[in-house]
């Protein structure tokens, strides 16, 4: 028991000094942004804060903050802000970009992005969202809301819906700063392509969990079986491949903000 104790004390102190971490730096790329589900850092979060104010606006202008076209007006409100910002840095740093700097951003990260396109791990995990997406999309839901086994049957259709699109963003995020960190190794002490990846993977792991929940509850529905066990394959075939280009991905659990039922 004093053995147990201890372990959870010294789980308890990682976890407060990663909050530290999380809060300072805003948790953008170290969560999975399910905050619903955040009992400890919400209170504190600047992510979350932004939330509530943009739900407060939405309010205020009668929108409606689940639709995409006012989501994406926000994304372009909040790049916007952020792209203002960057220019304020450069012009105190004294930094002039010439028209040439940005055409040969451009052409760089259009050479990144072919690269990440080729390897495996974008391929299966671009894969995995593309069929649970078709999946989801056509999914026979039973009647009778209120009985159990539908109740868990939508909670992991929620649960697929909300992670297997960060398996593909999250993926790319990580293979991308991947090749920015070999090429610079001196300037990431903590390694924004193992963060990236770490979300992704246990993302996937949520999602793997999910499917066998619904290949069971779907039980008299053969032909969605057969497509659940082709993602599953094509799942699992995407978790060796973050092993393989991620080891240390199993074992960076307690550095993210993860809060998929895994």
């Amino acid at each position: 028991m004093k053995m147990k104790n201890k372990f959870a004390k010294k789980e308890k102190r990682k976890l407060d000094a990663n909050r530290k971490f999380f809060l300072k730096w805003l948790p953008f790329n170290f969560c999975d942004r399910f905050c619903e589900r955040c009992d400890d850092f919400r209170s504190e979060c600047k992510i979350y804060e932004d939330h509530l104010n943009f739900q407060a606006r939405c309010i205020m202008e009668g929108k409606d903050p689940n639709d995409t076209k006012v989501i994406f007006e926000e994304v372009g409100r909040s790049l916007a802000e952020t792209m203002r910002m960057v220019s304020e840095i450069i012009e105190k740093e004294g930094i002039k970009l010439t028209k040439k700097d940005e055409e040969e951003y451009f052409r760089e990260s259009e050479r990144k992005q072919k690269a990440i396109m080729k390897t495996p791990l974008h391929q299966k995990s671009a894969l995995f969202f593309k069929k649970t997406a078709e999946l989801l999309d056509k999914f026979p839901v039973p009647f009778g809301e209120e009985l159990p086994a539908t109740k868990c049957l939508m909670n992991e259709i929620k649960e697929l819906g909300f992670y297997s699109p960060m398996v593909a963003v999250k993926t790319d995020r990580a293979l991308y700063s991947k090749i920015e960190e070999e090429k610079y190794p001196d300037n990431f002490p903590r390694p924004d392509s193992l963060v990236a990846a770490s979300l992704a993977y246990y993302s996937l792991l949520a999602c793997l969990k999910s499917l066998k929940a619904l290949e069971r509850l779907a039980s008299d529905l053969t032909q969605e079986r057969e497509k659940i066990k082709k993602i599953e394959k094509i799942g699992t075939e995407a978790q060796k491949e973050f092993e393989k280009v991620f080891p240390k991905v199993k074992n960076f659990r307690n550095k993210i903000i993860f809060h998929g039922k895994i």
